[in-house]
């Protein structure tokens, strides 16, 4: 796959993300520095206050529409997904993490807790190689 086919189906996976989220506080760690850019804070709630959706997420009941366990076959992924950070589409439930169900060529396990953090994630990562994918601006 090229540079540009890359961007672009990150970009598509950032909109799904996007339409997927919910507002959803998930819970942190105690001691935990925050480190989020102020606008995602804004469209999807600060992460320091209260639950804004209901708590599913803090419930682990937070569905992951679209995703597959590679350990067990469910679909979709319901509560805590774990993505693969080694591998370009790899996901596994709690309950397969917990039993030790790895798929073959997965490690680097990252905790999803819902929708609203997958994308967190992506565009902090956006934000840390914006210069890289578009060196001219």
């Amino acid at each position: 796959e090229t540079s540009r086919e890359a961007v672009v189906r990150a970009l598509v996976a950032i909109k799904y993300m996007a339409d997927q989220a919910v507002l959803i506080v998930p819970p942190q760690q105690k001691g935990h520095q925050l480190n989020e850019d102020p606008l995602v804070a804004d469209l999807l709630g600060d992460l320091r206050g209260p639950s804004l959706g209901g708590g599913t997420a803090a419930q682990g009941t937070a569905t992951h529409m679209g995703f597959v366990c590679d350990g067990s076959g469910a679909n979709p992924i319901t509560g805590v997904r774990y993505k693969s950070t080694s591998s370009k589409d790899m996901d596994i439930t709690e309950a397969c993490r917990r039993q030790g169900r790895y798929p073959t060529g997965g490690a680097g396990w990252r905790a999803i807790a819902d929708p609203a953090t997958a994308l967190r994630i992506a565009l902090a990562a956006m934000l840390g190689w914006w210069q890289v994918i578009w060196p001219t601006r």
